[in-house]
């Protein structure tokens, strides 16, 4: 931490000292940036080719082997452990995922207090800009059966393939030559006389099968670790992650069955199916490789798309198998080798430990309110130091609906809104949202008589009733935020977001955050918005109400978009247009929506909270404000100690692992070989003058493992955390107060006594007249803002004719880069990366064209 610290510090002084020669300074930013986003890359590389070429069998005779096993005894060249292929094994691939993570976390620190400058940037700056872009936002493959591709995903699958392929033949087949040549005696051991060369080869395809299962288990659990400091460092959000998770959750359990079934086919060919219950003492156990292949089965058959969204529950809870998974895998295999594919599930299990750290928290003083359209919106309070941005989601447990049901929401407000509240928007469509509904409405004055009408059907006199205060939800649970590390849709100077259903949630959050970016008149932002949403009832559509868009927004500045931009091209403009697929017979009427809208205006300006507590005792108020609990910032998000949590939990895991084969494992092999030599002569004998070589029992050498990983994650990662978590105590024992409510507990301070100088009197009457006076523009410039759902463009009864739509853009913005994010089913996710791809391919001049980047933020577990 003092060493981050000190680092960081000197670039900075080095970096505000060069005023004079700004361009020097920054060019020294940018290497350095540069050099840790190259090592990352290099070790990883690295770590590839190791396991690569190094993951051979002894026994192919090759003349690189030689070469392996030198370069593995050199590694392995310590006393600290018992054993020097664990060592290697430990040193050579779990490492490297460690020191990856913590590089990854200095870049992306680097990149927080040193942000990138907008640069004038040449033609070839930005074809080659838009190429790499382009690998990772042109969709290639749209409706195959792992849905939509991108160029960069499709290099990773086929590199991912050919990697195995190589592995599998590069192993087998020269033992495949050696067991044809097995004919001459000499070649022939005892051991294999009378076994037919079938057998023999099954027995090798089944054994290279399961050296080729720790490559896939390695990144296994790397999409799955939602605050992952690799992903975060390439920017991919762990919404978008789950899908590689499952590719190589499919691709581990291929290999986990081809390797078992050709086992068990050789074990039965042998007439020796007792095998498969073998547990040795030291050595290979197979019976604990069946256990782990069984629960393997389970969660893999449970996961199937069908399975999954019928029923949710079951696959979610038949996941928490993976726990019986590893643990028998490595029982399979021995501590020695799980090394090979323990990297990642450590980060895994330390980032799962902080997420516990920070559910057990209780998150108080969470007000709702059901929006015109039905949908709820929770407002969680947030302490100063919490920060998100406009496409973070959060996961969400109330125990006053379930105990044990986490729930992904995307957040619908601005980091910028200078609020100490996060709103996040709940469409009452399942079990648990029905369930949140009813609990909200029965701490109502006004209940709806099921929440079937509730969600469909609400009297004007309802809604007002009901939105006039506050629902009181008691508290709730929350682990997050995540997604981007990067609001990436601020780099496209035009925007299309399309949204189906209940996805419309993080557009809020974006158009929010681009309506207060154009107000603080930042540099380089989007100026044309086109939103279309597909929605099935008129009601549903009441949400853009929520969004006033002023009249006159002041223009911003041109940024980098180039010479030629006007002032007014740089104005925000925001189209809308709504498409209801159910057909309707009646007519829209635009009067009754004025008037929820009145109710919607009225009811916001009486509902917001100066404080998590500011809310009446008829409005079912929590406890007194002392109580309230609040979100508070997390460790993944503090990229230095996340850095120091990492590099303890690694630390103790080595030192206690370490100390155990020192004084546990080594002592007992010790005693083992004194006790074994009395008899030495007599074991000789009956082997043939060789004697066996005492060993430590596999199964509890793994259970030290265990231990040694609890240890070292809770105990030095915990007193980390713990230290973090002290000194965050000092600055959130205040409650966070909005503008409003520190600028009420301002008014209401006494005038200034004699005894103060009458400067600081006259300085506070002054901020007391300017702030009223600002608070009456507000409101008077409130009457000149419009709502979303006043300029929306509204179709009944038909769908996006997205050929259209895009034909139309190419048009508008020709020869532009276009960011499409889509946020919905996946058949529109599907229908819109077509488009996509039909417009990005069928252009004249590639260069010169209107380029649309897709962009999927749709969350599907």
């Amino acid at each position: 931490m003092a060493g981050c610290s000190s680092f960081y510090t000197l670039l900075r002084r080095f970096h505000s000292s060069c005023t004079t020669c700004s361009y020097t300074s920054d060019v020294v930013v940018v290497s350095v940036k540069a050099l840790v986003w190259g090592l990352c890359w290099a070790l990883f590389v690295w770590w590839v080719v190791l396991f690569v070429w190094l993951d051979l069998p002894p026994s192919a005779t090759s003349s690189s082997v030689d070469q392996q096993n030198s370069f593995q005894l050199k590694v392995a060249h310590s006393s600290f452990f018992a054993d020097e292929n664990a060592t290697a094994s430990y040193v050579l691939y779990t490492a490297p995922f460690v020191v990856l993570a913590i590089l990854a976390l200095l870049y992306l620190e680097l990149n927080k207090r040193f942000p990138a400058k907008s640069r004038t940037c040449s033609k070839a700056q930005r074809r080659w800009t838009r190429i790499y872009r382009c690998l990772w936002t042109q969709p290639l493959v749209v409706r195959g059966p792992m849905g939509v591709l991108t160029g960069i995903e499709i290099l990773g699958i086929a590199g991912m393939l050919l990697a195995l392929s190589w592995m599998f033949v590069k192993s087998a087949v020269p033992q495949f030559y050696l067991i044809d040549a097995a004919a001459a005696d000499k070649l022939m051991s005892p051991a294999d006389v009378g076994v037919k060369k079938w057998q023999l080869k099954l027995l090798t395809s089944s054994a290279t099968l399961g050296r080729l299962i720790p490559f896939p288990m390695a990144l296994l659990f790397l999409p799955v670790t939602r605050g992952s400091p690799i992903l975060r460092m390439v920017d991919v959000p762990f919404e978008q992650a789950v899908k590689y998770h499952r590719w190589l959750g499919h691709l581990t359990m291929l290999l986990v069955s081809a390797h078992g079934i050709t086992y068990a086919i050789f074990a039965g060919s042998m007439n020796s199916v007792y095998l498969l219950g073998e547990w040795k003492d030291n050595g290979i156990s197979n019976l604990a490789g069946v256990i782990a292949m069984l629960a393997g089965t389970v969660m893999w058959v449970t996961s199937v798309p069908l399975m999954r969204k019928r029923f949710f529950n079951v696959f979610y809870s038949m996941h928490h198998l993976y726990l019986v998974y590893f643990a028998f895998s490595v029982w399979h295999v021995g501590w020695s080798q799980a090394g090979e594919f323990l990297g990642a599930i450590f980060l895994f299990f330390v980032d799962r430990f902080l997420r516990f750290v920070q559910s057990r928290r209780p998150v108080t003083g969470v007000s709702a309110r059901l929006l015109p359209s039905g949908v709820i919106e929770l407002s969680i309070p947030t302490h100063a130091g919490f920060r998100h941005n406009a496409l973070s989601f959060m996961f969400l447990n109330i125990p006053g609906v379930s105990r044990i049901e986490w729930h992904p929401f995307s957040t619908t407000s601005s980091p910028l809104d200078g609020s100490s509240q996060m709103s996040v928007c709940i469409k009452p469509i399942g079990d648990w949202s029905l369930s949140l509904l009813t609990k909200l409405f029965s701490s109502s004055s006004a209940a709806p008589k099921s929440a079937q009408t509730s969600r469909t059907q609400i009297s004007s006199s309802e809604k007002s009733a009901t939105m006039s205060c506050p629902f009181a939800i008691g508290h709730l649970f929350a682990e997050g935020p995540y997604g981007h590390e990067s609001n990436y849709f601020l780099r496209y100077r035009y925007l299309l977001l399309i949204g189906g259903g209940v996805g419309i949630t993080p557009f809020l959050a974006i158009l929010r955050d681009l309506l207060k970016r154009h107000e603080l008149r930042q540099a380089g932002l989007p100026i044309d918005v086109q939103l279309i949403w597909c929605v099935r009832r008129r009601s549903e559509l009441e949400v853009l109400s929520e969004i006033r868009y002023p009249s006159k927004l002041q223009p911003v500045l041109p940024g980098d978009y180039g010479a030629g931009i006007g002032i007014r091209d740089t104005q925000l403009s925001i189209t809308v247009k709504g498409f209801i697929t159910e057909r309707s017979k009646e007519q829209p009427d635009r009067s009754n929506n004025s008037s929820t809208e009145a109710a919607v205006c009225q009811s916001d300006n009486t509902i917001l909270i100066e404080s998590p507590l500011a809310i009446k005792s008829e409005c079912h108020a929590s406890k007194s404000s002392h109580n309230n609990l609040s979100l508070s910032p997390v460790i993944p998000s503090k990229n230095p100690w996340m850095a120091a949590v990492i590099f303890a939990s690694a630390t103790g895991f080595v030192l206690i692992s370490g100390l155990f084969h020192l004084y546990v494992v080594t002592p007992s092999i010790c005693c083992s070989s004194d006790n074994s030599s009395r008899s030495s002569s007599s074991i000789s004998s009956k082997n043939g003058g060789s004697s066996t070589k005492p060993n430590f029992p596999t199964a509890l050498e793994v259970f030290l493992l265990f231990v040694s990983m609890f240890v070292g994650i809770v105990i030095c990662g915990g007193g980390v955390i713990l230290a973090w978590s002290k000194k965050q105590g000092y600055k959130q024992n205040a409650l966070p107060c909005t503008a409003a409510s520190a600028l009420t507990m301002q008014m209401s301070k006494p005038a200034a006594t004699n005894n103060r100088e009458p400067a600081i009197a006259a300085t506070r009457m002054n901020i007391q007249e300017t702030a009223a006076l600002d608070l009456v523009d507000v409101e008077a410039n409130a009457v000149c803002e419009e709502s979303l759902l006043d300029q929306c463009t509204i179709a009944q009864g038909t769908r996006p004719d997205f050929s259209e739509i895009f034909n139309g853009a190419a048009v508008k913005y020709q020869g532009d880069d276009v960011g499409v994010l889509v946020s919905g089913p996946e058949g529109l996710k599907a229908s819109v990366a077509a488009e996509c791809r039909r417009q990005n391919f069928t252009k004249p001049s590639w260069s010169n064209s209107t380029h649309f980047h897709f962009h999927s933020i749709s969350f599907n577990l």
